[in-house]
């Protein structure tokens, strides 16, 4: 949200578009907020905290349509979900490279044919005059086999990390405490989030970490813990969403982690239960 603010802040209009109780937006509600002097519509391609993917080849028909060039983020989908960029429809898309286990602090943008940027700080002509300085070549080159190895192993990591979440899934059906936040289809073959009814995320993540590593959208200040704005804009009430958790898979994950996982988490849910 913070690019957002720097625009707001330089005199840009920015609309914000709603999503549903899944965390999807609308392709009409973009349509019917498009005005005659917008310039560019950004979507992210499929959200970090539920894993639900966006509708973007609709809405960037509705872009083409209109004139207006479309950014995607898809930082969460390289290496997951098929990411052809004819077929998506796309002017601008970003990846980050440690999302499909590239060196961390290495990333790449795919920019249509004919589409220009302004670099964000000025210098030398490295990388087409867009980012100055000299390139990180050990990083880029790492970049360069990760994606080699997602496209190689692709099927076979998409069919493994979705037996993994199924597992997690079916497990949590037969929990009437526990309840999915977006929907299992449509999301990214690795992560789940789920709310956990009467539990506090943030302790449930701390008090496993040196068990399975899991993650809260929740942001704590001086005690006082706000809950994670993507999960208030799918109408979860502040206690729902302050007692979500995301959980995502990964090539290295085996069952035996999962049920490891899934053991940790039934016993802190016991446990703060039995407090109550």
């Amino acid at each position: 949200m913070m690019p957002l603010k720097r625009l707001r802040d330089n005199g840009y209009t920015v609309t914000l578009l709603p999503v549903d109780s899944k965390g999807l937006i609308n392709p009409d509600d973009v349509k019917k907020t498009i005005k005659k002097d917008t310039i560019l519509i950004s979507i992210m391609h499929a959200n970090n905290e539920t894993g639900m993917i966006q509708p973007i080849n609709e809405i960037s028909k509705i872009a083409r349509d209109k004139e207006i060039l479309f950014h995607s983020d898809g930082a969460q989908c390289v290496g997951k979900i098929e990411t052809n960029m004819d077929s998506l429809g796309v002017d601008l898309y970003t990846v980050a490279g440690h999302k499909l286990y590239a060196p961390k602090g290495v990333g790449a943008i795919f920019l249509k044919g004919g589409v220009k940027i302004s670099p964000f700080c000025i210098g030398a002509g490295h990388e087409k005059g867009i980012r100055p300085g000299t390139e990180n070549t050990i990083g880029i080159a790492g970049f360069g086999k990760a994606c080699e190895i997602a496209k190689r192993d692709f099927a076979e990591r998409y069919n493994h990390n979705k037996l993994l979440t199924s597992r997690i899934y079916e497990s949590f059906l037969s929990n009437l405490s526990i309840k999915l936040n977006g929907s299992i289809n449509g999301c990214l073959p690795n992560t789940l989030n789920v709310s956990i009814k009467g539990i506090s995320a943030n302790e449930l993540v701390y008090k496993l970490k040196d068990k399975v590593a899991l993650s809260s959208g929740s942001a704590c200040h001086s005690g006082v813990c706000k809950p994670s704005p993507v999960l208030k804009a799918m109408c979860l009430s502040d206690e729902d969403a302050l007692s979500a958790i995301r959980i995502s898979t990964g090539k290295e994950n085996s069952l035996e982690d999962i049920n490891l996982a899934l053991e940790a988490i039934y016993n802190f849910i016991q446990i703060g239960y039995k407090k109550k």
